[in-house]
Formats: C-alpha cells, sequence, structure tokens
C-alpha cells in the first residue's frame, strides 16, 4: 500500500534510515529455534542442531537411548534422543519457527519490530537458520499508529510473510470469510521481547513498566493506552498490571474504574484480573458496597469469590424456585377453570377406587411414581381430557385413566412405566359404569357456560 498520510509518509521516509539488526540480538533470537533434540532411526542419528547425520553401533545406540541422550559427533552438541516413529528418508524434514520483538525508538517515534526466526532441517543436510524483520508497528507521542510490513499471505491451511516483498504500508487485517476467522498479522501480542528496550519518555512518565511486556496483551495497544488514556496509565502507575492488561484487551472497564482507586489507598494488588472482575460483579449481584476495602479488597479472592458465588447460586435458585411456584399456581388456576366442575367424583367396586385427579400437583406426582408422561405431556392443559386415577383398598396406585370427555370414552389407562395390572380390564369396566356421571357433569358444564354467554 502507498504512503498517503503525513504520518505514513514521515514513517516511510524513518524506517530507511533504522538502524540493522545486530548481531547480538540476532544470536538471541535464533536462541529461542536452536534444538537440541535427536532422532533415531535404522542405527542413524539425526542432529537438529547442526543437521549432521551420524551412523551409530547399535550397542552404542541402545546405550543413548537407555541414557536418553547422545553427543553429536560433529558439534558436540548432548542430543535429547526421540524415535523418529519410522524409516528416515530424504524427504524426513523438521522446522521451528518463533516470533520475537524489539522495542526501540527512532526519529521520536516508539518501534516495534517484529521478527520471525526460524530453523529448517532437511534430512541430509545443513540446519538453516534464519532471521527476517517482517513488520514494524511505529507510535508517536500523541499515539497515532503506523504500520510497516511485509505482504502477508494466508488461507485455511497456511499463513506466510513474503520474504522477498518490500516493507510496505500495511493496516490491521483481523477478519473472516463467514467459514473462517483470521487473527490480525500484524498484531504484537505475545512473543518474545528483546531485554534490551528503548521507550518514549511520554511512556515512561506515564508508567511504563519491563514488567508490562510480560502480560500477554498487544504491546501496541498497549503503548497507544498509556499515551492516550488516562484511566491505562493510572493502573500502570499504580502496579495493577494484570487489570490493565484486561482493560486494554477488551476495550471495557469504566464500570469497575470507580471501584479500582479504594485498591489504590489500600494497597491492594489484583493478580488475577479476570477472577477479581466476576468477584467483582458478584458483589454487585448481591447489593453489596463495592466501594467498601472489605469487600473489593478480599484476603483470599479465591476463597472469598467461591463464597459469594455460592450466595449468587442459592438466591438464583430461590428466584427459579419462586418462578417454578407462581407458574405452577397459574397452571393450578386454569386446570381449576376447565376441570373444576369434575373435582370430587370417584366411584368404587369394593375392592377398586377411581377419582379425578384435582390438582396438576396431584397429576405431577402421579406421573412422577407411576414413570409415566401424564404431567410432562401436559395432559393437563387439554381441555377435553379429563385424568382420573385407580388405587386399591390400600390405597396403593395401580393405573391413571384418561378419558375424552367430547364422546365419553376411556382412551388409555397405564400402570407402573406405561404397562398394563391385572386389574386393567376390570378398571376401564369400573369406569365406563359410572361414565353416565361424568357425562352429565359435562353437559351441565356446557349449559351453564351458553347461559352466560346469553346474559347481556
Amino acid at each position: 500500500m502507498r504512503a498517503r498520510t503525513r504520518i505514513q509518509k514521515e514513517v516511510l521516509e524513518l524506517s530507511r534510515t533504522l538502524p540493522a539488526l545486530t548481531e547480538s540480538q540476532k544470536r538471541w533470537a535464533k536462541a529461542f529455534v536452536t534444538d537440541k533434540d535427536g532422532y533415531y532411526s535404522n542405527n542413524k542419528v539425526w542432529c537438529q542442531h547442526c543437521g549432521y547425520i551420524e551412523k551409530v553401533n547399535k550397542r552404542e545406540l541402545m546405550v543413548s537411548i537407555e541414557l536418553e541422550s547422545h553427543p553429536c559427533s560433529r558439534c558436540g552438541t548432548v542430543l535429547q534422543l526421540h524415535n523418529y516413529g519410522g524409516r528416515m528418508t530424504k524427504r524426513s524434514e523438521h522446522h521451528n519457527k518463533e516470533t520475537v520483538r524489539i522495542l526501540t525508538t527512532h526519529g521520536g517515534w516508539q518501534v516495534i519490530r517484529t521478527l520471525e526466526v526460524s530453523r529448517d532441517n532437511y534430512y541430509g543436510e545443513e540446519t538453516f537458520y534464519d532471521c527476517q524483520e517482517v513488520y514494524q508497528n511505529w507510535i508517536n507521542e500523541h499515539g497515532k499508529e503506523a504500520i510497516l510490513g511485509r505482504k502477508h499471505v494466508r488461507g485455511p491451511f497456511h499463513e506466510y510473510f513474503l520474504s522477498a516483498s518490500p516493507l510496505e504500508i500495511r493496516q490491521h487485517n483481523s477478519g473472516g470469510t463467514g467459514y473462517y476467522t483470521y487473527y490480525d498479522a500484524y498484531d504484537t501480542s505475545g512473543g518474545h521481547v528483546y531485554p534490551f528496550r528503548k521507550v518514549l519518555p511520554i511512556l515512561k512518565r506515564n508508567g511504563w513498566s519491563g514488567k508490562l511486556v510480560k502480560n500477554g496483551s498487544s504491546l501496541s495497544k498497549l503503548m497507544q493506552a498509556l499515551i492516550t488514556d488516562r484511566n491505562a496509565e493510572i493502573l500502570a502507575k499504580h502496579g495493577q498490571y494484570s487489570l490493565l492488561n484486561r482493560y486494554v484487551g477488551s476495550g471495557s472497564g469504566n464500570e469497575w474504574m470507580k471501584s479500582v482507586k479504594v485498591l489504590y489507598r489500600a494497597g491492594y494488588i489484583v493478580r488475577d484480573a479476570g477472577l477479581w472482575i466476576d468477584y467483582y460483579n458478584d458483589l454487585l449481584a448481591l447489593g453489596l458496597d463495592v466501594h467498601n476495602p472489605h469487600y473489593i479488597c478480599p484476603e483470599n479472592l479465591h476463597k472469598a469469590h467461591q463464597h459469594y458465588g455460592d450466595r449468587i447460586r442459592r438466591m438464583r435458585n430461590a428466584e427459579e424456585k419462586a418462578r417454578k411456584m407462581a407458574a405452577l399456581q397459574e397452571q393450578e388456576d386454569k386446570y381449576r377453570k376447565t376441570h373444576g366442575a369434575f373435582f370430587g367424583i370417584h366411584f368404587d367396586d369394593g375392592k377398586i377406587y377411581v377419582h379425578v385427579l384435582s390438582s396438576v400437583k396431584e397429576i405431577a406426582e402421579e406421573g412422577d411414581s407411576m414413570h409415566h408422561c401424564v404431567y410432562h405431556a401436559e395432559y393437563y392443559k387439554r381441555e377435553y381430557s379429563l385424568i382420573l386415577g385407580a388405587r386399591d383398598g390400600d390405597g396403593n396406585r395401580l393405573e391413571t385413566v384418561e378419558i375424552d370427555l367430547r364422546n365419553g370414552t376411556v382412551v388409555q389407562s397405564r400402570g407402573l412405566q406405561n404397562g398394563k395390572t391385572e386389574y386393567h380390564d376390570r378398571i376401564i369396566s369400573l369406569v365406563n359404569k359410572n361414565m353416565s356421571t361424568i357425562m352429565q357433569t359435562v353437559r351441565r358444564r356446557e349449559n351453564a357456560s351458553f347461559r352466560k354467554k346469553c346474559i347481556f
């Protein structure tokens, strides 16, 4: 991309005078991919440090395998031996790649130089090490950012920087296609940071510390926040690095920043921002004072979070129980309105007793005891279904009976787990003998409903 703005043109011009990487920086970067592993197969040991393939006496190799180490006869590196897991051929290869960063200043700008250092091992060839600068994030004293980078190629199964492409103006490019999500190729999160660092005076003034490079957040976003955001500056100056990481990473934190001031006065440092913010939200949900150090500065955060989390769960369970009770009462009212005319109907033959189940609660108990679906299938909501329970002389449940009130017939009679008892036919016969009592109630209900509609 061509430089269009004044800032982009300035950065592009300054990059031409940026000092080259020093040998010390390259050696430091190379250390992250230098491998002391050795692979063995078919009496051969392949050194990943220098690439040498050594033929080893079988007995000597067995001793090395037992010790899990073997000195390379060329470079002298004591290798940690691993079974290759197959036959080593000319197609065998191993690679390692790491991202490292160097913080420096140049021309009044903060520069984050990102390097890719790699080690490539191809069977029968020397180990090849490479260190290449792939992009630079430039930040000025006003918090404005410009990016110079090589062309980045990516797809569902590959991504890499084109080493032959020049450093040109780039943009942050996170996003997705709907099928794949891509991270920002020019992000400055993670990676190893060179121990000798230079930062702008304004960053030092606003609380910059070497500890900030270890918190995992984007260095460019962190530096921009320290320059432009008063809250980020306050968090940094008071050593609240975990909260600063969360604040910069999520872009939110105004809801708990007022309470953070209490932390400053109490000298309390939050080590786990995620846990502390969850704990803070629990305090809010319970209506507790989040400006009281007694609550927001717990001696044992994990224990306090567990304690108030349990209170939240108990409160939620009580609320859920209340909602269920309210819903059950609503169901009871509707059931009484539609089937109340049948409540109290019962009959028997001296051995079997049948009665109308007169509440939703009673239907639920029937379903639980008999292990069938009369309750969770919501038979109580069916206006033309009447549910009866058949019992023996001792009150033990026998079967549950459903009657279709439209035609006065027994739809089904189910025992335990929808089975049939030895009294099945007798129960149905008893219900049919007393069907006239139920149908008379149906007619009285219909007549009453008709008269009610006729009243003006």
